[in-house]
């Protein structure tokens, strides 16, 4: 995932990966999608190494066979979906106007090839098409293909949507037919790397002769003609999140171990990341990019001070009073006898006093520290950005555990000074 425009990293990448594959005794068939030669190098190490090799590039000039082993069902199949497949800006294919081209496409191909002997090429499907509409040239039929189209000819609708769409997949077989022309080679071979390249470029013959791989390899795999085989496809983001999600299902139904060399890890592309278990991550050119390709990695976490509160009081309180209060009782008593008179005068006099104070102080101290749990990336994408063209992060999930561990794929590397010769032993996963 990620990696440079000029594919020197993936071109590394996949040399490590194959000569890890190929000296296990595992035998490698690369899809190349990018018209770049990632898997030249690869190509040329397995050579100097006496391993038989093919490269291949369908540019006009190799001749496959590439029906061999396809029924008329398939072929039609398989070429309808080349010709009305056309994913959106997310990756995403399909939509009622595309099913019910689908449907005629396969329901066209399936006349024409009905009526056509062995060998079916891709050019001879485009004329038999143009029978269809009762024009085109017919040097490329026998007269007695041209007698069975022209005898059906009646079942086609001649409106003008129909029309337009034979003449359309018939300019589109034309143009795959100047990519791949037929010949008798088989596609798929046994040798010990095997690569199959597409040409460069963003043209409709670009599109449509990916579509027509990706079918191909799809059939292969459900006839086990890639039975125990690494299939690598450079490139696959190419062909859209349902196409490659499609394929990793079936690869994995057939029991094939598949590798994809995706560019940008967007839209329906993100979702297929990690479910093979293993990720490579290189050096990304782009800011989302690069936060995808973190996230994926991954966030560990620790414990930080985000809170520290202190609290300082202090109280004072000071009161006071004072009472007076006096009293006074006069009094007078006389008595009187006959022998005398006895008169009494009482005068008593009395006052309180009284006085408080009170006195307080209180002073508080208080300090509080909150910890909090906080989740960082364990690889920033800065980090990311910044790697070279060669390294690149491993994210291991097939073990049971979980492995993130950085490396470089130059292959001079295995030629420095203090570099071991012998396989690491395993690490322990946790």
């Amino acid at each position: 995932m990620g990696g440079d425009p000029a594919r020197y990293g993936w071109a590394c990448l996949l040399v490590l990966l194959g000569t890890s594959l190929l000296s296990g005794g595992r035998r490698l068939a690369v899809l190349d999608l990018t018209g770049q030669e990632v898997g030249g190098e690869l190509v040329r190490l397995a050579a100097a190494r006496g391993m038989d090799t093919r490269w291949a590039v369908l540019d006009g000039v190799t001749d496959f066979d590439l029906f061999a082993g396809l029924g008329p069902d398939e072929i039609a199949d398989s070429l309808a979906y080349v010709l009305t497949d056309r994913p959106d800006a997310t990756g995403r294919s399909g939509g009622a106007e595309q099913l019910h081209e689908r449907v005629l496409a396969v329901e066209m191909l399936r006349k024409v090839l009905a009526c056509l002997d062995r060998p079916v090429t891709l050019a001879r499907l485009a004329a038999g098409l143009r029978m269809l509409r009762r024009s085109g040239e017919t040097e490329l039929l026998a007269p007695p293909e041209i007698d069975r189209l022209l005898a059906g000819v009646g079942d086609v609708d001649q409106n003008d949507w129909t029309g337009r769409q034979l003449r359309l997949w018939a300019a589109h077989l034309d143009l795959l037919h100047e990519v791949a022309p037929s010949g008798a080679r088989p596609l798929w071979s046994n040798h010990a790397v095997s690569v199959l390249a597409t040409p460069g470029g963003k043209d409709d013959r670009k599109d449509l002769i990916d579509r027509l791989v990706l079918q191909l390899v799809r059939h292969a795999m459900a006839d086990n003609a890639l039975a125990g085989r690494h299939l690598v496809v450079v490139g696959a983001d190419r062909l859209g999140g349902t196409a490659v999600r499609t394929l990793s299902e079936q690869a994995r139904v057939a029991g094939v171990r598949l590798v994809l060399f995706l560019d940008q890890p967007q839209d329906d592309l993100e979702k297929i990341v990690g479910t093979g278990g293993a990720v490579c991550i290189m050096k990304m050119y782009n800011h989302r990019d690069a936060n995808i390709a973190a996230e994926f990695i991954g966030k560990g976490y620790k414990f930080v001070v985000n809170q520290l509160s202190h609290q300082e009081g202090r109280t004072f309180s000071d009161g006071g009073g004072d009472s007076f209060s006096a009293n006074t009782n006069t009094g007078t008593n006389s008595s009187r006898s006959r022998m005398k008179s006895t008169r009494g005068l009482s005068d008593a006099r009395g006052h309180t006093w009284t006085g408080n104070r009170t006195w307080s102080s209180t002073e508080n101290i208080s300090t509080s520290t909150t910890t909090t749990r906080v989740y960082e990336f364990i690889t920033e994408p800065q980090a990311i950005l910044a790697m070279d063209t060669t390294e690149f992060i491993l994210v291991d999930s097939s073990t049971g555990g979980r492995q993130v561990v950085m490396a470089n794929c130059y292959p001079p590397i295995c030629l420095s000074d203090r570099v071991s010769s012998t396989v690491a032993p395993p690490r322990d996963t946790p």
